[in-house]
């Protein structure tokens, strides 16, 4: 009796270990040389609610991937690209485990690919594996449904959705079938991120855009955060891509292999500009108004002007009692 107690176990040792030495997801947590009290808190909950995160993708998926994670004030929430960069800003709300799956997703390619896209008719996904799947966990009427950037159920897209561990459980096996469905292939090679634009350039130029308030320019950091910098910086250089529309062009900023965007696509002011890769959204547009050497910038969704604030650059209504804050060069 003891020996076949032994074989029992002994075969459930091999098969976990078989299934966790399929999935190895891995990150690396970017750290400051010499952090402030802030950083040090944030790379701690960070540790805590990735290396939990990554029990989820390990024990109960066969994905393979490394995320490059980051702390980066100027991040709204959190972010992810398929690219393996994810991003934790200063609110802790948003440094729990939920928010981390999530974002995982968005690094194996679920919202932040064309593949993906494509998976979704009438907002209803395509995928046989991911449907049978959500059928077997909620029962035969359920249907995963999702929009150009998120699924649900189980997509945790907020924190309200986890109440318990199950639903960890299902979050990440839900991935894992989504992304066999979508890449049709061994989950050892990382989605492609989507294509860098969607709609035609005629044109571009070269330059920096300049601050008249301030005389600074808008750069990019290491940890990709937009702000307000000298102007002999490197990551100061920007390309203008002219995006045909009619009568009127709009305009994307580009700064390395990021354009200037507003988070979430907001509409509301006050809100930080940041980067992100290029998606082909109004949020991502801008109309030049004026010459180069006085330009408001509005941007095509909010109709809201970029604002220079310190070294950040907010979206708010134009004022003509600080016009000069909104004023920009082309340089």
């Amino acid at each position: 009796m003891h020996f076949y107690k032994s074989i029992i176990l002994s075969l459930s040792i091999i098969t976990c270990f078989i299934s966790n030495a399929l999935a190895v997801v891995q990150y690396t947590l970017h750290k400051s040389a010499n952090p402030n009290d802030d950083e040090r808190d944030a790379y701690a909950r960070i540790t805590q609610v990735m290396d939990e995160a990554l029990y989820y993708y390990n024990t109960y998926t066969t994905l393979n991937k490394f995320i490059n994670v980051y702390y980066s004030s100027g991040v709204p929430t959190a972010e992810a690209s398929s690219n393996g960069d994810l991003r934790f800003g200063k609110d802790r709300n948003y440094m729990f485990v939920g928010t981390a799956m999530h974002e995982i997703a968005h690094t194996m390619g679920m919202g932040t690919t064309n593949e993906y896209r494509s998976m979704f008719v009438n907002g209803v996904f395509q995928g046989q594996k991911a449907q049978a799947l959500l059928r077997e966990i909620d029962g035969p009427n359920a249907v995963l449904k999702g929009d150009s950037q998120h699924f649900w159920p189980y997509g945790l897209n907020y924190r309200s959705e986890v109440k318990s561990k199950q639903d960890l459980i299902n979050n990440a096996r839900i991935v894992d079938a989504m992304y066999q469905d979508i890449f049709n292939k061994s989950s050892a090679s990382a989605p492609q991120p989507a294509p860098q634009t969607n709609a035609p350039q005629v044109s571009s130029q070269q330059g920096r855009i300049k601050s008249l308030a301030n005389g600074r320019c808008m750069g990019i950091t290491n940890t990709n955060t937009l702000e307000l910098m000298d102007c002999g910086n490197p990551a100061t250089l920007v390309k203008v891509y002219t995006i045909p529309t009619g009568n009127n062009p709009v305009y994307r900023i580009e700064l390395g292999s990021r354009v200037v965007d507003i988070p979430n696509e907001s509409t509301a002011a006050g809100v930080k500009a940041s980067t992100w890769q290029y998606n082909n959204g109004a949020h991502q547009k801008y109309i030049f108004e004026g010459s180069p050497s006085s330009l408001l910038l509005k941007n095509s969704k909010s109709g809201l002007y970029l604002q220079a604030v310190g070294n950040d650059i907010i979206q708010n209504p134009l004022s003509n009692n600080n016009r000069a804050s909104f004023t920009w060069q082309m340089v």
